[in-house]
């Protein structure tokens, strides 16, 4: 069985769908996300991580992934709550 390559990988195209997400206003992404560039940004390094042993793919990738993770914990905890009821109900900010 081959080995499967960054283009072949099912979380790739899942990324790109919550990548499209963070600009198609609302919808459920949004909504239960906040912020879906981000979680797409983790899930894409997370792909390549997997797929890739390399020592120079873990630092590009894990730094990614890193750089996602704090992000978008550091939205979460500046993000008013009533800004993110009105993204869960879809209604515009």
């Amino acid at each position: 069985m081959a080995r499967p390559t960054p283009h072949r990988c099912p979380a790739d195209l899942a990324s790109l769908v919550r990548l499209a997400a963070a600009y198609v206003s609302p919808n459920h992404f949004k909504a239960r996300l906040g912020h879906p560039m981000l979680p797409a940004l983790m899930l894409w390094a997370l792909a390549h991580l997997l797929v890739s042993g390399w020592l120079h793919s873990i630092l590009v990738f894990g730094s990614f992934l890193l750089w996602a993770l704090l992000c978008f914990q550091a939205a979460r905890r500046r993000e008013p709550a009533s800004r993110a009821t009105e993204a869960r109900s879809g209604a515009p900010h």
